[in-house]
This record gives C-alpha cells, sequence and structure tokens, in this order.
C-alpha cells in the first residue's frame, strides 16, 4: 500500500498537481505508517514466543539505545543524560530492548525542545532496575491508565508501548510500573528479577 502511494505521489507531481493535493497524500501515508506500527505493535503484544536466554548487560544496552536515538533527540532538541552501572541479567536481549526503547520513546514525546531524559541502571536483587525520568506534564492523576491497551494521550500513539513494556518485564520475573516525579514528570521503572517467569526456547 505504501509503495502504491509513493507512485501515486509520483504521478500526481508529473501531472503538476498542486500543494494541497500533494499535502493529502502525505496525510494519507502518514495515515497509513500509523495503522502499520499499530498492527506491528499488536502483533507483537498478542504473542508470546518463548523467551531465548542469554545474559545480557542492561547498561550496555541502555547506552547502546541512547546512541541509537541520538538523530531523534536532535531533532526535537531534548538531552538525554545516562547514568548506568553494571547490571547483567538473565533475559531475551530483543524483547529486553524493545521494552527500555518503549519507555524511553515514551518520555521523549512527553518532553518538549529544551527538555530532559534522564536514564539509570542498577543491579537489584540478583536482578536489576531501568528507571527513566523526564521533564514532561506528568502522567497524570492516574498513572496506571496509562497500561490499558490502546490508551494514549498522543495523537499518534499507539496505545500498545507501555503495555508490551510490562508484558515483557512481567515475563522476566519484573515489572513496569509509572510515577509522577518530584519536578512534575514521569517516572518509568523497569524492574527484572533474577530469572526469567515465562518458558524459554529450547
Amino acid at each position: 500500500m505504501r509503495l502504491n502511494l509513493e507512485m501515486l505521489r509520483e504521478d500526481l507531481r508529473a501531472l503538476g498537481a498542486d500543494g494541497e493535493t500533494l499535502e493529502i497524500a502525505d496525510a494519507i501515508g502518514r495515515e497509513i505508517d500509523q495503522l502499520a506500527a499499530i498492527a506491528t505493535a499488536f502483533r507483537d503484544f498478542a504473542s508470546s514466543p518463548a523467551l531465548r536466554v542469554e545474559e545480557v548487560e542492561l547498561a550496555e544496552l541502555c547506552l547502546d539505545l541512547a546512541a541509537f536515538l541520538k538523530p531523534q533527540l536532535r531533532e526535537s532538541g531534548v538531552r538525554l543524560e545516562s547514568d548506568c552501572r553494571p547490571s547483567p541479567v538473565e533475559g531475551d536481549r530483543t524483547m529486553l530492548r524493545q521494552a527500555v526503547l518503549n519507555l524511553l520513546l515514551n518520555a521523549l514525546a512527553a518532553c518538549h525542545e529544551g527538555g530532559l531524559i534522564r536514564c539509570r541502571c542498577r543491579p537489584e536483587g540478583g536482578g536489576a532496575r531501568v528507571t527513566i525520568s523526564d521533564d514532561g506534564p506528568g502522567p497524570g492523576p492516574d498513572p496506571e491508565a496509562h497500561f490499558k491497551l490502546f490508551s494514549s494521550t498522543r495523537p499518534d500513539g499507539t496505545g500498545i508501548g507501555l503495555p508490551l513494556a510490562r508484558k515483557v518485564a512481567r515475563l522476566h520475573g519484573g515489572d513496569v510500573t509509572l510515577s509522577v516525579s518530584p519536578d512534575g514528570g514521569a517516572v518509568a521503572e523497569l524492574t527484572l528479577g533474577p530469572r526469567p517467569a515465562a518458558r524459554t526456547a529450547d
């Protein structure tokens, strides 16, 4: 569908379509991308794959994601400060990466230009804790409502990022919580147990 739309846009340009027509085509493209993102996120949430367990260094994972997000952070005018100590855990690297990425993207979406995100990683009780805080408007009076599937306060949000992060954490014997920070922003905490709670791949 995306390819067909791109071909249509090229045809419209060749025919000398006006700016308004091209803007409509762009808007349709954004809607297609949004629907694709929702479909992918829902597939990930609905599936219950076996975990491919290995040793994962969460501090390294968090720092890798910070580097990965640099272009988006720069474009948004948001800073990310990382304070990560060695925090090895047993878990599925791909799932854990997606969970932490979802929390970072959620924080980034909440920040305005000039905003600040802090990512802290520490070993805890044989597992680990990742704390991601932002200086955005905060999660509101009912932070737990953000974990309801398809619940989002953003027009471009899928409402699956936080529920998926929580699902991953619980598969690993932990959880994800959301609270209000002392300065009014949001604090997301991902905890992981000493070992996964879900079945593992052979």
